[in-house]
């Protein structure tokens, strides 16, 4: 039928013109074509997303326009050639919005900035999806323009044939993008991995295979990342986008020091934290704090390395660092993501650096130290000092119940006490007990002072026993967990 009825519109038009320009009737093949190539043109136009006489933008400005749509006026068309048209032409409207969309979010326009290196790949991936189309719009202008295979004519049944699958494809990216779009804060860094896995669970073979490769390509972004911070335990996230975050980044207004001296190994739990907004929904916390494991244990060998010279051979061995690399970058290549095998992988990973943390890094004398430390006062085995300690609050307490003035405690006069306690002791002599202190309870503390039996408070407040952690016993422990 659509056949048929563009057979007729040719007919009339070509009549119509050989009367317009008052031609005999052998000049009707010439006007014919004039009119077929015409029309051809202005539909490679809005399959291209370019938009001219005979398809113009719809609704026109001031609103924002949906589609390509025919002008009511123009003549010579019948209404299934109009609709034909315009069904295809609509094809060109969405590749339009989407090219508009990659072009603002890769730095082609000037007046917007990129918006992360995961919106960057998913950008990169859709024009490579976008790639068959186009092609496919120049094959059909190599068709039209070629007479000696098809005599320069192709139907407009065999066109909304072949870019039937386009129908299905191209709306959904328009969608895609357009929500991207509207919802940039929602959507950032692995927000969009969130999105596009949603997106894959779909029935259309075409649609889940390009929604697949979308996925791919973000999570080769993703697994740069990973890698990079497991690896080398180099955090490189200009854009804050990945779940492990750098606290000093922002401590320092987005700066990192290049001063290796001001990296505090004794704070590295609070220098590297999770971002859990971050993560993939399908990847599971417990995976993802071992990245961040991995990776902060590296950071710190490789700071301590390089401020103590005396550790240069305490880093990762380079054999253990390439075997690693080669698990990552056999994921980051298998085109179809699977949480289990990441989850195993990097099991393996935490497994292979604590236990060289173990063998290389933990059994030195300073840990043997610390342990005999804790030992010594955490556990009371220095008998004399901690019975000498006792005393000296006693004083303290006595101090103030005769004081007729009265003044709140403070630290440095606590952990006076403490130098005094250590006279005449064993632990006079310790170096050690300078990494001790003691540290007056927080407001929560003092608020819940009243649900305390006042015996069992020395002095009368909360008090926390602390102990200075430091490297390499803070790979594992922190100083909350000692106090």
């Amino acid at each position: 039928m659509i056949i048929v009825t563009h057979c007729m519109w040719l007919k009339t038009n070509i009549e119509r013109f050989t009367l317009l320009i008052n031609e005999d009737r052998c000049s009707k093949p010439l006007v014919a074509c004039s009119i077929y190539l015409q029309m051809f043109h202005e539909l490679l136009l809005a399959l291209s997303g370019l938009s001219g006489d005979l398809f113009i933008p719809y609704p026109p400005a001031p609103e924002n326009p949906v589609l390509f749509k025919i002008p009511p006026d123009f003549p010579f068309l019948h209404q299934a050639e109009r609709t034909s048209l315009e069904r295809l032409a609509i094809l060109g409207f969405h590749y339009r919005a989407i090219v508009i969309f990659l072009d603002s979010n890769r730095g082609r326009n000037v007046s917007t900035t990129p918006r992360g290196s995961f919106v960057y790949a998913f950008c990169n991936a859709v024009n490579d999806a976008l790639s068959d189309y186009k092609k496919l719009v120049i094959e059909t202008e190599k068709k039209v323009l070629n007479k000696d295979d098809t005599g320069g004519f192709v139907s407009i049944s065999h066109l909304t044939s072949v870019f039937a699958v386009y129908h299905i494809i191209l709306p959904q990216l328009h969608n895609l993008v357009k929500e991207i779009n509207a919802n940039s804060a929602k959507y950032y860094g692995a927000g969009v991995l969130n999105l596009l896995v949603d997106r894959c669970n779909t029935g259309v073979p075409e649609l889940r295979e390009i929604m697949l490769k979308l996925v791919h390509a973000c999570h080769r972004v993703m697994y740069q990342y990973v890698t990079s911070w497991m690896v080398y335990g180099n955090l490189q996230d200009i854009y804050r986008e990945f779940f492990i975050k750098e606290m000093t980044v922002e401590q320092q207004q987005s700066q990192i020091s290049t001063n290796l001296e001001e990296f505090s190994q004794t704070r590295w739990h609070q220098r590297f934290t999770i971002d859990e907004s971050l993560i993939p929904k399908y990847i599971p916390i417990s995976t993802a704090e071992s990245i961040l494991f991995v990776g902060r244990a590296i950071a710190t060998v490789r700071y301590a390395s390089k401020t103590h010279s005396h550790q240069n051979n305490r880093m990762l061995p380079r054999n253990l660092s390439a075997m690693h690399l080669e698990y990552l970058l056999k994921l980051s290549s298998n085109p179809i993501f699977n949480p289990l095998e990441l989850e195993n992988v990097v099991n393996t990973i935490r497994n292979n650096v604590a236990q060289w943390l173990w063998q290389v890094v933990l059994t030195g004398d300073k840990v043997i130290a610390c342990l005999e430390s804790f030992r010594n006062y955490f556990l009371l085995g220095q008998g004399d000092f901690a019975l000498s300690l006792v005393e000296q609050f006693e004083k303290l307490a006595n101090s103030r119940l005769n004081s007729t003035r009265a003044s709140l405690i403070k630290e440095p006069e606590l952990n006076s006490l403490l130098i005094r306690a250590s006279v005449g002791t064993l632990a006079e002599n310790d170096l050690t007990l300078e990494k001790f202190k003691f540290k007056l309870g927080n407001q929560i503390e003092q608020s819940n002072l009243q649900s305390i039996n006042f015996d069992d408070i020395m002095i009368g407040t909360p008090l926390r026993f602390e102990y200075d952690i430091n490297w390499p016993l803070d790979l594992f422990v922190t100083s909350e967990d000692l106090s």
